[in-house]
């Protein structure tokens, strides 16, 4: 099974897939037919070798063009090292961002830099397509967490304005497009995409709303069918 979290930075994704993986490695039950496993993109494989030159771009001159094909290429070999190998087996996935990141951000990003350049959106689509094709199989429940970008900016600057990188800094003032996109995404694909709303509620509530939503997906109630089989 193939879970993936996504949002705009500091909806808190990454604290609720490390939720859902601690959820499931406590549970004896799962684990006597399925093996949990946690993994991110970008930057999980070639020791973050790509989300470094991503991050400091202040360093390196990196175009629009040459940034999607960075998080393309990061994708490719997370697929091919880490994902595949793990959705051929008994293993329950869960990505903290995937595909749909690509195409919320880079598409918030480049839909007025590259409008009307058929060049750049015949790449962009035959990248979507690569991917598709390269995975094994594409998330089966996918998590939005949805906050509103005025608090995702809080939390973000709350502690320390330095300890943003690049790449949330630049995308800080883009929020609304971006959130924008993801519903788009969400819209087209309700079946998979699943909108949490996170304002005003507290780590534990979210995390019993993507349990409720998570339980009542078809391929996760086979898993708990075969738990109590076993």
């Amino acid at each position: 099974m193939f879970i993936t979290f996504e949002g705009i930075d500091g909806c808190g994704k990454t604290t609720q897939a490390k939720k859902l993986y601690k959820k499931l490695l406590e549970d004896k039950g799962i684990l006597k037919v399925k093996t949990p496993y946690l993994t991110k993109e970008p930057g999980d494989t070639l020791e973050g070798a790509l989300r470094h030159i991503i991050v400091n771009k202040d360093s390196y001159r990196v175009y629009d063009d040459t940034e999607l094909l960075l998080y393309i290429a990061d994708r490719v070999n997370h697929i091919n090292e880490t994902l595949n190998p793990l959705l051929k087996s008994e293993t329950i996935v869960i990505c903290d961002r995937f595909h749909d990141s690509t195409l919320a951000y880079q598409l918030a990003k480049s839909v007025k830099i590259h409008k009307g350049d058929s060049d750049y959106w015949s790449l962009f689509w035959a990248l979507d397509k690569y991917i598709k094709k390269k995975v094994v199989k594409m998330p089966d429940i996918t998590f939005f967490l949805d906050i509103s970008p005025d608090l995702a900016r809080n939390r973000l600057l709350r502690d320390d304005v330095d300890d943003i990188d690049d790449m949330e800094r630049d995308y800080l003032k883009s929020f609304e497009a971006v959130k924008d996109r993801y519903h788009g995404l969400a819209w087209s694909d309700q079946e998979r995409i699943k909108i949490i709303g996170v304002n005003g509620l507290c780590e534990e509530e979210v995390h019993a709303k993507i349990m409720a939503d998570l339980r009542r997906n078809k391929l996760y109630q086979e898993i708990l069918k075969e738990v109590r089989n076993d």
